[in-house]
């Protein structure tokens, strides 16, 4: 650092004559720089949390980061948006394939994770919530590596490897990565069932025991990226996915029935469940570029997958007699789609962006028994939707304004034994609005929002295919359900480390699953989902992330209502109690980058749908310890210490009553270790197209 010399004058005289001021040059120990970094900040839609130099940046992989976000919750690699679904997942602007990739991104790599609980028109009108994840931009050429081994132990022990290599050199990246996972889960089960069939009250109360399945899958992946700069590159990958044949999934389920009042015995069913899946291919591409202010960005997939499921059941009575039921069900999906969007600033204050979006998907089902007791189905789906989308963006002050529009066309061939069904077939024209109004000031942040979107039925409720699960319950599709639209009224307020949310939403025909008879002579159940009227709900959550000392504690309540009439379906049961879930998430960051982990996670007995869902609660414990100047990573971890966690269900319709109780491998012990080098990672920035319809698939 360079300044002056100090010059010391004892002088009693007013005239101090001349004073030459000489340069001298010194080095400083080091500067240090203190500030707060916001906990959470309000973006159009939702909230975005910092990652980066926080502790979440320890966390161990993105998985990791996630669950320790407000109203994030994970189970089996299913992430829930509480009030808002299942989100899409991005990282850098790229949709997720599947949730396996989060178990790939070190924590490390991220800067932030956006959670929008009201995404705009950009995206599927399908789309109730969006995580987006940003990554921090590692330097470096030459040769890369993450390599990951996780083993973990249930009643029985799995584990995956992961082996993930990035090559940099000039403005090319070539990427690849190769997967292997050997998965294992044990489920066991009671059942009770009571029926009014069209003959009998059938009272079934069963148990199914060891219940256990093993799946093995391959999966890799293949690309390149060249970069120009910052506004301009293209990139194409290649995703391939082979689950091996010794997919099993077995068990014994033992059933004692009484019929009209009388034992009519006991039923045991020898089941066994195998599929054989072709390899899943997925080819991406994209292109972005820049004209003056004009952003370009262009998005290609194509995706097609084939599988085929057998099922074996063998039933065993004195007096209902013995007999199997066997069979096949053959699936194929198929999708193209492409995604355009243009972004222009007019200036520092006001962003329009637009585009269109064209997916266009094929999806048959085919399924056969053996022994005629479930009507055979050869179903065909031939479905294109052309989507356009404009969004506006406004600063103005402390305030913040975005509204945007998307129309969707819809055109819906259905199939049945090859010729097509007027009656099931849909076209659709459908527009969809958002607006989001924020306010910032300081610590204080605010957002309000309003959205339309649509709930499509998937392909799997579409069909006619029926499954056959005992000798009194089937499970099957609905060809004639249509979309469910909801209407959502969102508030959002953060002040530093509080954030409170609540949301209102209202479902026009929400689809809903009921137990019907399955024909006008049998008695037997038929679970299968309709369009109800309506649903309403209210969402309430309130979280607090402080920081004391070496803690970082989170604390978070959660409350949840449906407003659902059951009474126009001939359900007296009273179905309006509320969720209430209580979260405590903990990190104490020891030196030496020792952290642990202590979480527990509490939801009370609650009411959805036709549905009385009980109470759940686990403890999971955690400790991580980096080494080797940050290059290896350890974690170990213990979910569901007491072994508390299952779920019980009961289910209320007007012909029938179901309790189901199931219990999982929730156990389970599990060693991570990744060990990295040279850490650069790809640059591929391809969002995909097509996504939400592909998860219809």
């Amino acid at each position: 650092m360079v300044g002056y010399k100090t010059v010391l004058l004892n002088e009693t005289h007013s005239d101090l004559g001349t004073i030459e001021m000489e340069p001298e040059s010194f080095l400083l120990e080091g500067v240090i720089v203190k500030a707060d970094l916001p906990k959470y900040r309000t973006v159009n839609g939702g909230f975005v949390t910092q990652v980066d130099n926080t502790l979440l940046s320890k966390a161990g992989k993105a998985k990791d980061v996630l669950t320790r976000l407000p109203r994030v919750s994970e189970k089996d690699g299913e992430y829930v948006v509480f009030g808002k679904g299942k989100p899409e997942i991005y990282i850098n602007g790229r949709k997720l394939k599947n949730n396996d990739e989060l178990l790939k991104l070190e924590s490390k790599d991220i800067k932030s994770v956006e959670v929008l609980t009201n995404p705009g028109a950009q995206y599927d009108a399908s789309v109730q919530s969006v995580i987006r994840i940003k990554t921090i931009n590692n330097i470096g050429d030459g040769l890369s590596a993450t390599l990951t081994g996780t083993a973990t132990q249930q009643r029985k022990g799995w584990f995956s490897d992961l082996a993930q290599l990035n090559y940099r050199f000039g403005n090319w990246d070539v990427f690849g990565e190769l997967n292997h996972q050997n998965y294992y889960f044990h489920q066991s089960q009671n059942n009770v069932f009571i029926l009014h069939g069209n003959r009998h009250m059938i009272i079934s109360d069963g148990s199914f025991d060891d219940g256990e399945g093993r799946k093995q899958q391959l999966a890799g992946q293949l690309g390149f990226n060249y970069t120009i700069d910052d506004d301009r590159s293209f990139g194409l990958k290649y995703d391939v996915k082979k689950e091996f044949p010794d997919i099993y999934n077995e068990g014994t389920l033992r059933m004692d029935v009484t019929q009209d009042g009388i034992s009519a015995g006991t039923i045991v069913n020898l089941m066994n469940w195998s599929g054989e899946t072709a390899p899943v291919h997925e080819l991406n591409g994209y292109w972005r570029n820049k004209f003056g202010k004009l952003s370009a960005d262009l998005n290609v997939s194509y995706f097609w997958r084939k599988e085929v499921m057998k099922t074996f059941n063998e039933e065993f009575s004195s007096y209902w007699g013995n007999r199997s039921v066997n069979s096949v069900n053959n699936s194929r999906n198929q999708l193209w789609a492409g995604k355009a969007i243009l972004s222009f600033p007019f200036n520092d204050r006001f962003t329009l962006f637009g585009g269109s979006e064209l997916t266009s998907s094929y999806s048959k089902q085919r399924f056969n028994n053996e022994q005629s007791i479930i009507t055979d189905s050869d179903d065909k789906v031939i479905e294109n939707n052309l989507a356009f989308f404009m969004e506006g963006n406004w600063r103005f002050g402390k305030f913040n304004l975005g509204a945007g529009l998307r129309y969707e066309h819809v055109v819906s061939d259905y199939f049945e034994a090859g010729i097509k069904s007027e009656n099931e077939s849909r076209v659709y024209d459908q527009w969809f609005p958002n607006l989001s109004l924020s306010y910032s000031n300081g610590k204080f942040q605010s957002q309000l929002s309003y959205s339309s979107k649509v709930n499509r039925p998937s392909y799997y409720q579409l069909s006619n295919y029926v499954q056959y699960d005992n000798q009194f319950t089937y499970e099957g599709g609905n060809p004639l359900l249509q979309p469910s639209v909801s209407y959502n009224v969102e508030l959002n307020v953060i002040y530093g480390w509080l954030q409170f949310s609540s949301l209102y939403q209202y479902r026009k025909r929400a689809i809903l699953d009921v137990g019907q008879l399955y024909d006008n002579e049998s008695d037997i159940l038929l679970f299968s989902p309709i369009n109800v009227k309506s649903n309403k709900l209210m969402v309430i959550t309130l979280s607090a992330s402080p920081v004391i000392g070496i803690w970082h504690p989170t604390f978070e309540f959660l409350l949840q209502k449906q407003f659902f009439d059951a009474k126009r379906y001939g359900v007296n049961e009273p179905l309006g109690k509320p969720a209430v879930g209580l979260n405590f998430r903990n990190q104490v960051a020891f030196p030496h980058d020792w952290i642990l982990s202590l979480d527990a996670f509490y939801t009370s007995t609650f009411n959805y749908g036709f549905s009385r869902i009980y109470e759940t609660k686990n403890l999971n414990i955690g400790v991580t310890k980096e080494l080797f100047d940050k290059k290896l990573y350890l974690k170990v971890a213990v979910d569901d210490i007491f072994y508390s966690s299952r779920e019980k269900v009961d289910q209320f319709y007007q012909i029938a009553f179901s309790s189901l109780c199931r219990k999982s491998d929730s156990r389970r012990l599990t060693l991570t270790v990744t060990y990295r080098f040279n850490s650069t990672g790809s640059k591929y920035r391809g969002t995909g197209a097509g996504m939400s319809e592909k998860q219809r698939m």
